[in-house]
């Protein structure tokens, strides 16, 4: 039986999540499959899979000119990801959200884990 998606909705910079989507795309994944990838990693470390502090600077360089994305999980996943966010990593999933996205483009130029793409 397959599971159920559900969908993490966060207000984002654009030209940030435009910069993501290209980053995954060099990568030649989705930005589904890396949050999938995030997700996983947050659950199994209980804690944020790259350096969380190094990202405060860069938010300065995405301010405003936000829109609305929906990033799809399976639920249990979420749920789950939610809860090691709050409770192990201390944010809310939305900002760990935006923090890995801002530590990819500006400072990694590899994924902050090694996967299968397979």
């Amino acid at each position: 039986m397959r599971n159920s998606s559900d969908y993490l909705g966060i207000r984002i910079n654009k030209e940030l999540y435009e910069d993501f989507k290209q980053y995954c795309k060099g990568r030649e994944i989705s930005v589904a499959f890396a949050m999938e990838l995030l997700a996983d990693e947050c659950i199994k470390r209980k804690n944020a899979p790259f350096p969380l502090g190094v990202t405060n600077d860069a938010n300065l360089k995405y301010s405003g000119n936000e829109s609305r994305q929906s990033l799809i999980l399976e639920k249990n996943k979420k749920e789950l990801f939610q809860i090691i966010c709050e409770n192990d990593i201390g944010l809310k999933m939305s900002n760990v959200v935006k923090a890995y996205m801002i530590y990819c483009v500006t400072y990694s130029p590899k994924l902050p884990y090694s996967f299968d793409k397979n």
